[in-house]
């Protein structure tokens, strides 16, 4: 299901739910809709968990520690990270205050390095959480850390905003095509051509109205691309459901909004439960909280 399906679907809720801030008075805009579907979009990825163990993490030369890395900067990160398990630094996992894989709180930094934010830069050893979005690196980055490169963080983040359907202006057959426009898209993001009936990742975005893809296809002209939703393909009808749920109740918390997802598809609602459970598992089960399983001990 992509963005142009679950929009489609959106609009036919809000038709039928007369509570809607947008049905009693006109068809919602493709804008109004985009901010309600992702807004239902980051609830249900923080639900569920989700976890990537390679988030690209593009750091700059630093003379001290001083100035925090927001990890919710997606010019820093390749995902919005929500909580960081573990921070790599040139392939190599750096490691809590008790020796484990993981991270440090900035008042240990503040207990055993009282120096830390204006000692030299060099080879980091710790990731210090500052805040939810930001860490700092002790010591500073380097500029032989940066060239070096194999930076990441490993951790829960929000899956990338959904945006806009465009479509095609100039047939190619070609990796590189021609949209309406590429505004929000990213590189690393999956884009899916209706025409054509098949999904390409974004290589590079080259300007407001070109993209580079990973490889080659034949479009057509007008023909609808759209996002693809980092969120697994059984509960991406969620997204639609909880968005109406959004407009109709918007003073509601996060946790009742869930609890009314059941009403329009209970199945969905459960859906969501196991692969929260499956991920939180296999989280567990990867040592990704800094220890490892008795059966990868040697």
């Amino acid at each position: 299901m992509f963005t142009s399906q679950i929009m489609t679907l959106l609009k036919s809720l809000l038709s039928y739910d007369l509570d809607s801030r947008v049905s009693q008075d006109s068809a919602p805009t493709n804008a109004q809709m985009l901010d309600d579907l992702n807004y239902a979009k980051d609830i249900i990825s923080k639900n569920i968990f989700q976890y990537n163990p390679s988030i690209v993490l593009t750091l700059t030369a630093q003379s001290n520690a001083l100035n925090p890395i927001n990890i919710r900067d997606l010019s820093v990160v390749s995902g919005r990270v929500l909580r960081p398990l573990q921070v790599i630094i040139n392939n190599r996992t750096l490691t809590d205050s008790k020796g484990q894989r993981g991270t440090w709180a900035v008042t240990e930094l503040n207990n055993y390095i009282p120096t830390w934010r204006s000692d030299g830069a060099g080879v980091p050893y710790i990731a210090a959480t500052v805040s939810n979005d930001k860490i700092v690196l002790y010591p500073a980055p380097s500029q032989a850390v940066v060239d070096t490169g194999g930076n990441y963080i490993s951790g829960l983040y929000l899956a990338a905003d959904m945006v806009v359907p465009t479509t095609v202006t100039s047939v190619a057959t070609s990796a590189t095509q021609t949209v309406g426009s590429t505004n929000g898209m990213v590189a690393g993001m999956n884009i899916y051509f209706d025409t054509a009936g098949v999904s390409r990742v974004i290589q590079t975005v080259n300007s407001p109205t070109s993209i580079t893809l990973t490889a080659s296809l034949t479009t057509t002209t007008a023909e609808v691309c759209s996002s693809e939703p980092d969120i697994p393909d059984e509960i991406r009808p969620a997204i639609a459901y909880l968005a109406a749920v959004i407009t109709s109740e918007i003073s509601a918390s996060e946790e009742e909004q869930m609890v009314r997802l059941q009403a329009y598809d209970a199945r969905v609602a459960r859906a969501i439960e196991k692969i929260a459970r499956e991920n939180k598992n296999a989280q567990l089960d990867m040592g990704s909280l800094g220890r490892r399983p008795k059966y990868m001990l040697s």
